[in-house]
């Protein structure tokens, strides 16, 4: 028994409101934590049949994580003459909510369908709204819309290698072609306003000149190792570049403590001698706990610089994705603590999309794309400044440990985006 003879228009109005729900129901996602949803379907005030034969509403959930079906049925609210109910979902993005209104013998009358974030201690509130129109005679139709559409997390600051194609590895002497750097800042400046790269030397130089002509801010790197020769032709070509009046920063050297490459005292050298020939500030980049030192800090190091920038990895620390942003907010905190009054930045900051657990640290697609979507919201509210790593994945590093070296790109090292990250970066 299939009713054909209104217009059907179902629109899906999801409204957050901050400070209510929130809580925990079965393992439907891996952390457990829900936001509150409130759904409504009020009955329009029609005399058609249609619309006066329905008999109970169900609203069906599914989404990533969660996996078994969320089914609910609606009750009926006389004082507002709608069909409603309110029950906890599994937090995070792409709740598929399908509701179908049915006859008395069960017949679906009815189906519409919407999708939704559900965050934690917030209500998502779901409205459907049934539109008859009598001048379309047989035929019904299916409108979704949303009243606070999920815009993405628009352009943002990331890292970028540049050694992108097989057999391209920087350990061996790999230099960059022009047009490559090219067809990757063809892609990167949809996506960026902002870029940081690692070196100045192997055609990486190249990026300067394709960032500005695309106007991203960038944070120039100089790869300091344990060669001089190659240390002195880094430095001189980040010089050189800075010239040009298009660099916002530099970046002397990353993690070139944690690896031992250099001292402390050979590092400030290096920062100081970079310092005197620029104009633009200067900085070096660590992991937070080569910065933080127990507590201690690293005093000289800090005065050296214009500002600290620091890496923040909770998959290498072995934290699980729901305590991601969490551990990085205390990191980041420790680091601020250290050094009061001076500008900290997280230069590094991501997670892989494949390669094998570390301890409760799960490479996923789906985990990378919300491990992205989650710290870009944390740190834009905590008015934090960052660098997402990375923006293309490098096959040349396979020796990291677990086998997710070639994978911490949000973009394929084809320049294709990766699936889930499509669904939240636009």
């Amino acid at each position: 028994m299939r009713r054909t003879s209104y217009l059907l228009l179902l629109v899906f109005l999801p409204l957050f409101f901050i400070g209510c729900g929130g809580g925990k129901i079965s393992d439907n996602s891996p952390s457990a934590l829900t936001g509150t949803v409130f759904i409504s379907v009020p009955m329009p005030k029609t005399t058609a049949r249609s619309i006066s034969d329905i008999a109970s509403v169900t609203v069906t959930v599914t989404g990533p994580e969660i996996t078994t079906p969320i089914v609910k049925d609606l009750s009926f609210n006389p004082d507002t003459k709608a069909w409603e109910a309110k029950f906890q979902v599994p937090i995070g993005i792409d709740r598929l909510f399908t509701v179908v209104a049915k006859d008395a013998d069960g017949v679906p009358l009815y189906t519409g369908s919407a999708k939704s974030d559900v965050k934690v201690n917030q209500v998502t509130k779901v409205t459907v709204h049934l539109y008859v129109d009598e001048t379309t005679q047989g035929y019904v139709s299916l409108a979704v819309t949303f009243d606070n559409p999920y815009l993405g997390i628009g352009k943002i600051a990331a890292c970028v290698g540049h050694f992108t194609k097989p057999g391209q590895n920087p350990n061996y002497g790999s230099v960059v072609p022009e047009d490559q750097i090219a067809e990757q800042y063809a892609v990167i400046r949809k996506y960026c306003d902002a870029v940081r790269t690692y070196s100045s030397t192997h055609g990486n130089e190249h990026a300067v000149k394709y960032a500005a002509q695309y106007g991203l801010r960038i944070a120039l790197g100089v790869w300091i190792g344990r060669d001089n020769n190659s240390n002195d032709a880094e430095i001189q070509a980040a010089i050189n570049l800075a010239k040009q009046g298009t660099i916002d920063s530099i970046v002397v050297g990353s993690e070139v403590l944690l690896r031992n490459d250099k001292t402390e005292e050979e590092l400030i050298t290096y920062i100081n001698r970079v310092k005197s020939a620029v104009s633009v500030p200067v900085t070096y980049a660590d992991t937070w706990n080569i910065w933080w030192n127990n507590g201690n800090g690293r005093p000289e190091l800090a005065n050296s610089v214009d500002y600290i920038m620091i890496h923040c990895w909770p998959y290498w620390e072995g934290v699980s994705i729901n305590q991601a942003i969490t551990n990085i907010a205390d990191n980041f905190q420790k680091v601020r603590n250290v050094y009061p009054g001076k500008r900290v930045v997280i230069g590094e900051v991501g997670w892989p999309s494949a390669g094998l657990p570390n301890g409760v640290a799960v490479p996923s697609e789906i985990n990378q794309r919300r491990f992205l979507k989650d710290f870009v919201e944390w740190a834009r509210a905590n008015n934090i400044e960052f660098f997402v790593f990375e923006f293309f994945d490098e096959p040349w590093k396979t020796a990291e440990p677990y086998g997710v070296g070639p994978h911490w790109g949000f973009f394929n090292s084809d320049y294709t985006i990766k699936p889930e990250i499509r669904k939240i970066w636009f």
